[in-house]
């Protein structure tokens, strides 16, 4: 009797943990103290697409810098990379190897 709780209790759990597609939470809005200055304004959110998975979306000056989602057992990244002449890059990265304020190395995917 105790498992057939047991198993009934963590069916419940792991149902109500699922989100309904679209259901979006603001992680982090932009204006926290512990952001340096220069990011001043970013933004990420937490967007569920109804079966578990969680995709995150990073948003900065109005631009979707990137996102991040599960495919399979692996963790993609989509990067967008906004030129000066208004142009837009955008690369799916499996990991980034080294990333500073001028330069961004990631494997490609």
């Amino acid at each position: 009797m105790k498992k057939i709780i047991l198993c009934l209790l963590s069916l419940s759990v792991i149902l109500s943990s699922c989100s309904d597609a679209g259901t979006t939470t603001l992680v982090v809005n932009g204006s926290e103290s512990a952001l340096p200055e220069e990011l001043k304004g970013l933004k990420i959110y937490s967007v569920s697409d109804g079966s578990g998975n969680v995709i995150k979306v990073c948003c900065f000056g109005n631009r979707v810098l990137g996102t991040t989602y599960q495919s399979g057992k692996f963790k993609c990244d989509a990067i967008n990379i906004y030129n000066n002449d208004g142009s837009t890059r955008s690369y799916l990265a499996t990991s980034i190897i080294v990333e500073n304020d001028s330069i961004l190395v990631i494997k490609k995917k």
